[in-house]
């Protein structure tokens, strides 16, 4: 109503975009936040408004155009550096999303949420290494069992891992050695693809694919 009576009152237009966008008419929205921007050029919460519902809407690239232009006016707006982040972030840029967000951080240690997102920007070791060892004494009779392990892996971020690993299992009186090699890719962003191969010294193959 407020809008329809004065089509230029800028409150008004960024209280209706944000309903829209809440609403994920997002093609509103968008038209809305730019109306607004039209009338109030220098409106930074627009500028991050309509960066958001670009973001929502798939359109990451023009939502970091429109961040950047909001930083290049106040470099110190902590919602600009956030919604970054979570751009950069959603693109496979983490280390540059973490960046932005670390720069929120030095503004308004106490933004809602901020914490979180560190945590799930910190980069991942590009290389790892496990290793393990159980040991069981059933009887005298049986003897002492165990499985020991050593994996040597890498990490590919955005993308999967791969693996290099050494099983040594003692049961009963018989010992199995196996080496084995694996990747996990990651094909979307809920989809992991699995699969590893391995061999004994038998030649007493198995694989696995998930």
């Amino acid at each position: 109503r407020a809008v329809k009576a004065n089509p230029r009152d800028v409150d008004a237009l960024t209280q209706l975009a944000t309903v829209q966008g809440w609403q994920k008419r997002y093609g509103r929205a968008i038209a809305t936040w730019e109306k607004a921007l039209k009338l109030a050029p220098r409106c930074g919460e627009c500028r991050v408004g309509l960066a958001r519902v670009l973001f929502w809407n798939g359109e990451r690239a023009k939502a970091l155009e429109r961040l950047d232009q909001a930083l290049s006016a106040n470099a110190e707006d902590v919602d600009a550096l956030i919604l970054r982040g979570d751009v950069l972030a959603a693109s496979g840029r983490v280390e540059e999303g973490r960046a932005s967000y670390l720069k929120a951080k030095a503004i308004a240690p106490g933004a809602e949420g901020l914490g979180a997102k560190l945590e799930r920007t910190i980069a991942e070791p590009l290389w790892r290494v496990d290793a393990g060892f159980v040991s069981d004494h059933y009887s005298r009779l049986r003897g002492v069992e165990y499985d020991a392990y050593g994996q040597f892996g890498r990490t590919f971020p955005g993308h999967g891992s791969a693996w290099f690993r050494f099983d040594h299992q003692k049961q009963f009186s018989m010992i199995d050695r196996t080496f084995s090699v694996g990747g996990a890719y990651r094909a979307a962003p809920r989809l992991l693809l699995l699969a590893d191969y391995a061999v004994t010294p038998r030649n007493l193959v198995r694989s696995r694919y998930q």
